[in-house]
C-alpha cells in the first residue's frame, strides 16, 4: 500500500501549522493590547465623568450656600434681638448635648 502523503505535503502542514502559531500569538498580543487601552480609556472616561460631576456639585453648593448666607444675613439685619437670643439659644442647647459627664 502506497502512503498517500508525500513527505512535501507533510512539510507544507508543519509549515501552515507553524505560520498559524505564530498569527495566534499575534492576535493574543493585539487582545491583550486592546483589553489594556481600553480599561485605561475607560478609567479615564470614568474619572473625567467624576470630576466634571464633582465640580456641579461644588457650583451648586456655593450657590445654595451664598442664599442661605445671605437670607441669613437678612433676617439679622432686620431682627437683631430675636437672632442672638436663637444664637445663644443653640448654643446653650449644643453645649448641654455636648458635654462630658
Amino acid at each position: 500500500m502506497e502512503n498517500p502523503l508525500k513527505k512535501s505535503d507533510i512539510d507544507n502542514v508543519v509549515a501552515d501549522v507553524e505560520r498559524l502559531k505564530k498569527d495566534l500569538a499575534k492576535a493574543m498580543e493585539h487582545l491583550k493590547t486592546a483589553t489594556v487601552n481600553g480599561a485605561v480609556n475607560g478609567a479615564t472616561n470614568l474619572t473625567d465623568y467624576v470630576s466634571d460631576e464633582a465640580a456641579a456639585m461644588y457650583k451648586t453648593m456655593a450657590k445654595k450656600g451664598e442664599r442661605a448666607s445671605k437670607a441669613i444675613n437678612k433676617h439679622v439685619e432686620d431682627q437683631p434681638v430675636q437672632s442672638l437670643l436663637l444664637a445663644f439659644a443653640a448654643g446653650f442647647l449644643f453645649s448641654r448635648l455636648t458635654e462630658r459627664r
